[in-house]
Order: C-alpha cells, then structure tokens, then sequence
C-alpha cells in the first residue's frame, strides 16, 4: 500500500504539469495566430483560457511606422479585483510565452492609472496594459499584438 501511494505522489505532479504545459503551448499558439492575423485588417475574435477573460473580438489598426495590431479589450468595474487578476493572469500567460522588454507605470496627468507591460516574440511585440476609466466607472485590461506590415 505503501508503495502505490509513494507512486501516486509522484506521478500527480507529473500528469498535472503536462496537463499546464498543454495549456500554456495552446495559449501560446492562440497568441502566435493572433499575431499573424494583425496584418489581415480584420476583427478576430478572441478566447483566453481564463476563469476571468471572456471572448471577446479585437480590432485591427495601423500604426505611423509601418506596424499592425489587434488590440482586445476587457471591461470591469472601476478599479475591481476581478479587473488584477485578470491583468495577472494574462500577464502570466504571456510571459510563458515572450520576454519581457519593459514596463511603464508612469503616472497619467488625471486621475486615471495606467500600468503597461510589453514582450519580445519572434515576429512583434506583445503589449498588456491595465487601464482605470474613471469617466467611464470602468477598469480595462488590453492585449495588444504588433509586428511590422509585411504585404
């Protein structure tokens, strides 16, 4: 009995670390896709594997210097948990996936917060802002993918 019960604990760790391993390979390729799909100029939608992050569809945009982006954006209450965790969470999951390359919690000239995190992947940068709305009595988490126009 012993000896199944020693064999049990080690073999848990090991299906529930391939199990997280899986997820975050398959958030990693969603995020990889949704980088490819910033050049069509179409709305895609989106779907993290977060208890706390809807699907939600992301809008294309152009930037001066020749980039592409998809930008997803995720409303909360004003300045709610719900609103840190999913900004930790996403945060968690796409650091599996990029490296980090800076972080600006400057502060804003009102009264509304703003804490950016972006990451280097091979093909743009990944951006993950937490923004207060104050006006709008609304917190937003923003994922942004952005790479350089390739017609």
């Amino acid at each position: 009995m012993k000896m199944r019960f020693a064999q049990l604990i080690l073999i848990i760790p090991m299906v529930l670390g391939s199990n997280l391993s899986a997820q975050t390979d398959a958030f990693c390729d969603q995020l990889q896709s949704l980088m490819v799909q910033a050049g069509d100029g179409v709305t895609t939608s989106f779907h993290l594997s977060s208890r706390t992050l809807a699907q939600v569809d992301c809008a294309p945009s152009r930037g001066l210097g020749g980039t592409v982006s998809l930008h997803c954006a995720w409303p909360f209450k004003y300045r709610s948990m719900q609103s840190l965790d999913a900004f930790e969470s996403l945060l968690g999951q796409v650091a599996a996936c990029a490296n980090p390359i800076a972080a600006d919690t400057s502060s804003v000239n009102h009264p509304n917060s703003y804490d950016l995190r972006q990451f280097s992947s091979g093909v743009g940068v990944i951006s993950v802002p937490l923004k207060d709305k104050g006006a709008l009595n609304q917190t937003y988490v923003f994922l942004r993918v952005e790479r350089p126009f390739m017609p």
